[in-house]
């Protein structure tokens, strides 16, 4: 859990947000929720090492969702969050003529999808 939630505080650095010490409860809940969503898709009891990163991005959307949502996000925060997202081979450039919540939606959404693609690999069947 410690790899997990240091590597979600590193991505939200990355993402233009500075995680506060009263952040801590809310970043392992949603560490835990992600890696319960992820377990539950892929009917596993553990999240594979394959899918850390995946993990990390899903704890990341779940936490700036909560804080957008709640209004506790700050206006220049968000803009510097929604620029663009880079996700392995894939980059996400949105357009300046969107509107600032449109972006943020954006920018969540995918965030919180991150690693769909990956489950397959991992799915366990149950007979």
């Amino acid at each position: 859990m410690t790899a997990v939630l240091d590597d979600v505080k590193a991505r939200l650095a990355v993402l233009g947000y500075e995680v506060q010490p009263e952040d801590a409860w809310a970043l392992n809940y949603c560490i835990d929720r992600a890696a319960q969503a992820i377990c539950d898709a892929c009917n596993l009891d553990v999240v594979p090492d394959g899918l850390h990163y995946a993990q990390v991005d899903r704890a990341c959307g779940e936490f700036l969702q909560a804080k957008y949502s709640t209004g506790k996000l700050s206006e220049e925060t968000a803009q510097a969050a929604v620029q663009s997202i880079k996700e392995g081979d894939t980059t996400v450039q949105l357009s300046t003529g969107s509107s600032l919540t449109q972006r943020m939606a954006a920018a969540i959404t995918s965030l919180q999808k991150a690693g769909e693609n990956e489950f397959a690999k991992y799915r366990k069947l149950v007979w």
